[in-house]
């Protein structure tokens, strides 16, 4: 399969080095696409060989052209990244937040058990629209930073007793919680207003334990 470049080059910063929150967003895409079933196995595993290889712009900008519903519009700047992406996002030092993909149908319930041990997720992953969080004895930490999310809204039902619950969200998420603590903490930290059209519902209850819901830490720049 060849992916060979049409509408990229200097003109529009297809010669510019890509960084690794470059390559970490043309990841998910092509991990949401194969999940979606847009893309077959082999043409996803041919992709992330080309993104593992990728040095600069008119490497990736192919690989995700056919996924995308429009081609990325060039800047007064110069032009913007794969995937809406821009400059300024790019350098901050934090990876940007997948987008998030609409699906037709719910891809199921996400279940995360930490009994009497830890489950911990985070990087790219498929997070559905509900997720049950058990920590009995143990922990649970789920990351939807860098998630794919297959609705603006998520609901998690979190049961805690004896153990901790930890969720990550991207900056701008606005977080709701109605989690009852009995023995036990519930803090919501690190959110701002709702920037990234992003909800994050959190019910259930905590008991001898805690639950925590924070942004991403700030990196450390310099």
């Amino acid at each position: 399969m060849s992916f060979e470049p049409t509408d990229v080059g200097p003109l529009y910063g297809g010669d510019q080095r890509i960084t690794d929150a470059d390559r970490q967003l043309v990841v998910t895409l092509l991990t949401a696409a194969w999940h979606d079933k847009r893309l077959t196995e082999q043409d996803y595993r041919t992709r992330m060989a080309a993104v593992n290889n990728a040095t600069v712009f008119d490497d990736l900008t192919p690989l995700t052209r056919d996924l995308m519903e429009g081609a990325p519009p060039a800047t007064s700047t110069g032009f913007t990244r794969p995937g809406g992406l821009s400059d300024a996002a790019a350098f901050t030092g934090d990876p940007a937040p997948a987008p998030i993909i609409a699906t037709a149908s719910s891809p199921g319930r996400t279940n995360l058990l930490g009994i009497f041990g830890s489950t911990t997720r985070k990087g790219v992953w498929r997070a559905s629209d509900g997720i049950s969080a058990v920590a009995l004895f143990g922990a649970v930490e789920f990351d939807l930073t860098q998630a794919v999310w297959t609705s603006p809204v998520i609901e998690v039902f979190a049961s805690c007793a004896f153990g901790a619950i930890e969720i990550i969200v991207p900056p701008g998420t606005e977080v709701e919680s109605s989690v009852m603590p009995l023995f036990g903490g519930v803090e919501v930290r690190g959110t701002t207003a709702d920037v990234s059209q992003r909800k994050l519902i959190v019910r259930g209850f905590c008991c001898f334990g805690g639950i925590t819901v924070r942004g991403p830490k700030k990196s450390k720049m310099g």
